[in-house]
């Protein structure tokens, strides 16, 4: 089964890191994971103020949300 993760970042802040070594860019994302579910909606009950959020889906061969890598990335989307 598929779980989501939540991540937050600061309008200004950064989403990526990527390192270029000649060929195929090597990226780390860098938002904070702000929470977890396997529920189709979550709500961050105090964000704060210009902030973005992106949702990640991932699963994993142990069926554990506390494990696994996200395997797709939505959009960027600002809050409010």
């Amino acid at each position: 089964a598929v779980f989501y993760q939540v991540f937050r970042t600061p309008l200004d802040g950064t989403e990526l890191d990527c390192l270029d070594h000649g060929g195929a860019a090597e990226c780390q994302l860098e938002m904070d994971v702000i929470g977890t579910t396997r529920e189709p909606r979550w709500r961050d009950g105090s964000p704060p103020p210009n902030v973005r959020y992106r949702i990640g889906v991932a699963a994993n061969w142990l069926d554990d949300p506390a494990e696994g890598d996200v395997a797709t990335l939505s959009r960027p989307v600002p809050a409010g």
